[in-house]
């Protein structure tokens, strides 16, 4: 895996984790937390629906935001749940 540095004029500096071209997921730093987002295809979602998180992944489902590449998952220190995180990364890697 790779960390690619970047600065965005609205979101600041973030680092964006790849696997060889591929976006694995965003962290952008804040003061006093972090940003954690995650996208997933619809191949990899649909593999959430029917696995073991399946119930914790419901109501994140239901408010995730969906763009043209996929849905998107953000979390700060407070949602941060590593292994929920654990399972999401997982799907995308699946798929």
């Amino acid at each position: 895996a790779t960390i690619e540095d970047r600065f965005h004029a609205e979101t600041g500096w973030h680092q964006i984790y790849l696997l060889k071209k591929r976006r694995l997921f965003y962290l952008t730093p804040k003061q006093g937390d972090f940003r954690f987002a995650m996208i997933l295809g619809d191949k990899a979602i649909a593999s959430l629906r029917h696995g073991a998180f399946a119930k914790q992944c419901q109501p994140l489902l239901r408010d995730a935001k969906r763009y043209a590449e996929g849905t998107a998952f953000i979390f700060n220190h407070k949602s941060f749940k590593p292994a929920l995180v654990i399972a999401l990364l997982q799907a995308k890697l699946d798929h």
